[in-house]
């Protein structure tokens, strides 16, 4: 099950990803906040039915013990969308369904996957173990 956090501060938009995806700050069900890159469903190509596949990616990469970050349920409150500064993205949350989906924003280290990117030697033992561990689960 994927934890449900609250849209609380809208930070700003991602520098890069296909459906526009914004850096949220949400409450946690314990009060606590974490920080979040989330997308909405009016920017992807199918909707809801791409943020399922999402859910069910970063369900299956989780047990799997792939190196993903951690995922969530974005729920957005009646009314958040107003509080967002940019009005093409305030448009589409509006448009979109309340409940986005969400991965904890993580730093350093770490860049977006295109055409150009090339599997390194530092990254053998991770690619390794990540084979090792779908044989497992698919034996």
């Amino acid at each position: 099950m994927l934890t449900r956090v609250t849209a609380s501060e809208h930070q700003g938009l991602v520098s890069s990803g296909k459906t526009g995806p914004s850096r949220l700050v949400c409450e946690k069900p314990d009060g606590s906040t974490v920080e979040v890159v989330a997308k909405f469903s009016a920017g992807c190509d199918e909707k809801e039915l791409s943020l399922i596949r999402e859910v069910v990616a970063a369900r299956l990469a989780g047990d799997l013990r792939l190196p993903v970050p951690e995922p969530f349920l974005v729920e957005i409150p009646d009314g958040w969308p107003d509080v967002v500064q940019d009005l093409d993205q305030r448009a589409k949350i509006k448009a979109s369904s309340r409940v986005a989906f969400g991965s904890r924003l993580i730093t350093g280290g770490y860049a977006v996957w295109n055409d150009e990117t090339r599997i390194h030697e530092g990254m053998l033992p991770t690619i390794d173990a990540c084979l090792i561990e779908v044989q497992r689960v698919l034996t």
